[in-house]
């Protein structure tokens, strides 16, 4: 199902085929729906005109918007983030050390927490790659979201922190 509010608070909702799991979903500036299904090696479209578009994508786990329109998609047990747009073309960034957060700033950064490698990694919009490495041992970060002031934050579980980054002058903000 897909869910919609209407103007006055109501919630329409939309009933799709059976799909299996759905592990994630995103929006783009499009109004495209997009929807992470691992079990089934898809990355599926619900356009906003109704239209329902499937692509072969092996264990896509994640997806976040991506900048000006599109996805970033990280796969199951791939030390890579991909990133592509509605035609169903994708590029690929390795990432080391089990990428599972993500987060794209003003200036079109990507940053990913690097899960087991326990750090934070930046790819610049030029495509330049640093890593960071976190404070904590075995901090367990998974999540990142960047603040109003270009900070990057991430979320540890061990111990639960949350840990603030203020990026270097030499990585554009």
């Amino acid at each position: 199902m897909l869910f919609r509010s209407t103007e006055d608070g109501e919630f329409r909702i939309r009933t799709w085929p059976n799909w299996g799991g759905i592990s994630s979903h995103a929006i783009d500036r499009d109004g495209t729906v997009w929807l992470a299904r691992p079990s089934e090696s898809l990355l599926s479209q619900l356009k906003p005109s109704g239209e329902v578009c499937d692509i072969p994508f092996y264990r896509a786990y994640t997806v976040h918007p991506r900048s000006p329109t599109g996805v970033y998609v990280i796969p199951v047990d791939v030390d890579a983030v991909m990133y592509g747009d509605a035609s169903g073309n994708f590029q690929t960034r390795t990432v080391d050390g089990a990428p599972e957060g993500l987060a794209e700033d003003a200036a079109g950064n990507l940053w990913i927490t690097a899960f087991v490698q326990n750090a934070l990694v930046v790819i610049s919009a030029s495509g330049q790659q640093r890593s960071f490495k976190l404070p904590t041992p075995r901090a367990l970060a998974r999540t990142v979201t960047i603040g109003p002031d270009g900070a990057v934050w991430l979320l540890g579980a061990r111990p639960p922190s949350a840990y603030r980054f203020q990026p270097p002058p030499d990585i554009p903000h």
